[in-house]
């Protein structure tokens, strides 16, 4: 329990906010956190366009934007970033934001009766942002009420929730500030103004830097980790048997569910747990020194904050990638491995398809049948490829496949065989 409220008689507000209004703002505030997040934004913003138009240019980019959309106008992307930083640097000369506090805000003293590091934001029940937020109470300038208030920083994404702490402690006479205009809802605690590097929301101490062998690891694996996906996606639809069966998928999908799945679910609740328990004692150590505290999101699952219904799919989920992803290494291996002689046999082109998903990605396909068949096909291809088509008849590379799954390789002009040009 606090004492009664009652400032210390020794108690001083900042320097800088000593004098009347309107005061100067101290020069070396340009440096704060505040200002430096303000610069690296619109550095940001002008170097990423200066990037994307240069980039743009490049003949090889011209041709990946014809399956990547965003490549094919990278260019209008950096214009567009440019302006955004332009705009962004004229704000910064135009809007106070809370520089005012410093030249026209009117201190008072508060105490701290808790703070907690709480998620501000949740995404489908998880945090995607977290805050530091403190409940105080000050006497009410004009009456001498005891008012008490909560106070919130910024937020910053949940990944960095790890590389902010606060000064401010449960029990501490600190300095909030108000502007006339509306005191109540203008009340900051000052130092989450970030204009102090010593006061209110500070970086954490910095850790011991990342060797070059893991960052080189982690880069590695997460770009292994995109390849992997996107090759499964495009292998499955570039070599997919032409009849495939439940018997044949039913070994590769139950041994993918089993192993990749489970072993993705057994990772997912080890590391919950292991999460929880050094939260707990984060906060164990945190309540004995009245420092901020960590909350967490309401619900509480297996593999992280969700309710019954999104751990089902989380479950159900991961076996079921588990089984595609395997089965799409035995798609790929069946095709690459394959030692057969192609058979080409006679198609008919019923269209072409041209797809964009999700104004992003663009995938090109040629539908087609077989002679005596009602059901068609599709086949990945390239706009190259499609064009070479001048008629509706074409003929199909066909193999045998390294384990009996018959698959297409290519699909060309109608010609003789021992003219035919297979796509690579």
């Amino acid at each position: 329990m606090l004492d009664a409220f009652e400032a210390p008689s020794s108690y001083r507000f900042e320097a800088e906010l000593q004098e009347t209004p309107p005061r100067h703002v101290p020069e070396e505030f340009r440096k704060s956190p505040y200002f430096a997040r303000q610069r690296n934004s619109i550095v940001g913003l002008l170097l990423t366009g200066v990037l994307c138009v240069a980039f743009g240019k490049l003949p090889i980019l011209k041709e990946l934007g014809l399956y990547v959309v965003p490549l094919a106008y990278l260019s209008w992307i950096g214009l567009g970033s440019m302006v955004l930083g332009a705009c962004a640097w004229v704000s910064s000369r135009v809007r106070r934001g809370p520089v005012e506090y410093v030249e026209e805000g009117i201190p008072l003293v508060a105490r701290i009766r808790e703070v907690v590091l709480r998620p501000m934001v949740l995404l489908n029940g998880q945090a995607t942002a977290y805050g530091f937020s403190a409940a105080i109470e000050y006497r009410d300038p004009e009456t001498g009420t005891l008012m008490e208030r909560r106070v919130d920083s910024r937020t910053f994404s949940a990944s960095a929730k790890g590389n902010y702490r606060t000064s401010y402690r449960v029990g501490d006479y600190v300095t909030a500030v108000y502007l006339k205009s509306n005191p109540v809802k203008t009340l900051r605690l000052y130092g989450f103004l970030e204009f102090r590097p010593e006061l209110g929301l500070l970086r954490a101490e910095a850790a011991q830097p990342t060797s070059l062998p893991k960052l080189v690891l982690a880069v590695s694996g997460l770009f292994a980790l995109f390849g992997v996906l996107f090759w499964n996606v495009y292998a499955f639809a570039r070599f997919e048997p032409l009849d495939l069966t439940f018997a044949q998928i039913e070994a590769p999908m139950g041994v993918g569910g089993l192993v990749l799945g489970g072993g993705l679910l057994t990772w997912l609740a080890l590391r919950q747990a292991r999460l929880r328990r050094e939260l707990a004692a984060r906060n164990e150590k945190a309540l004995a020194a009245g420092e901020a505290v960590e909350l967490e999101s309401q619900r509480r699952g297996m593999f992280g904050a969700h309710g019954i219904l999104l751990t089902l799919i989380i479950v159900f989920g991961a076996i079921a990638l588990g089984g595609a992803v395997v089965l799409c290494w035995c798609c790929t291996a069946n095709a690459l491995l394959d030692k057969s002689k192609p058979e080409f046999r006679p198609v008919e082109i019923v269209e072409f398809w041209q797809t964009t998903h999700s104004f992003l990605f663009r995938e090109y396909e040629i539908e087609y049948r077989f002679p005596r068949e009602q059901k068609t096909r599709k086949l990945v291809s390239s706009p190259t490829q499609m064009r070479q088509f001048l008629t509706k008849r074409g003929a199909a590379e066909v193999y045998a496949g390294r384990f009996g799954w018959s698959w297409i390789k290519s699909i060309v002009p109608a010609q003789a065989p021992d003219q035919a040009q297979p796509m690579n």
